[in-house]
């Protein structure tokens, strides 16, 4: 799985990047929330650790962000942070975040999480709303199908490719 570790700590960001390497994972890493935007413009990771506090976008406000992109909106995203207090985690959940993380986590943390989070998606995704996405994604007859017109966008191939990817990961964890 693809994993974007957005960090301002080099020492954090090299900690994090081990583990996830150590559980099998592919790692791409940036140091800050501006950085891990434009990142998203090219990657497509499967999971964002996103640290609470750097300087210019914080955590929280990159999270909104990337949660606020339809091609992200249901990507899990954890907070990595050294907090500890309710109102912490009550304004993460508030914003759609997936999970916490302190810091450092050890690679037990990382792991145990990721498979709650995971778990967790597939039971929302009942078989009868994959069902729907495949009926919604397969094309129509040949002879029904429009010619393209020359204003075409490719953001609806981008939007296609999404769904098609969320299908995929989701019979696969399946």
């Amino acid at each position: 799985m693809q994993c974007l570790v957005v960090d301002d700590s080099k020492s954090a960001r090299f900690t994090l990047k081990r583990a996830l390497i150590n559980l099998g994972h592919e790692v791409i890493t940036v140091e800050s929330g501006e950085q891990a935007l434009e990142v998203l413009c090219a990657e497509e990771p499967q999971v964002i650790f996103m640290d609470h506090l750097m300087p210019g976008l914080d955590g929280f406000e990159t999270s909104k962000k990337i949660r606020s992109q339809n091609s992200f909106a249901n990507t899990p995203i954890i907070m990595c942070t050294a907090k500890d207090s309710d109102s912490y985690a009550v304004e993460a959940k508030k914003i759609g975040l997936s999970g916490t993380l302190p810091k450092p986590a050890t690679e037990e943390q990382i792991k145990t999480l990721l498979e709650d989070i995971f778990a967790d998606m597939h039971v929302k995704e009942p078989e009868a709303e994959q069902s729907d996405i495949q009926e919604e994604l397969s094309p129509p007859p040949q002879q029904e199908r429009p010619a393209q017109a020359s204003g075409y966008s490719a953001a609806a191939d981008l939007a296609l490719n999404d769904q098609l990817r969320s299908l995929i990961r989701a019979e696969a964890e399946g």
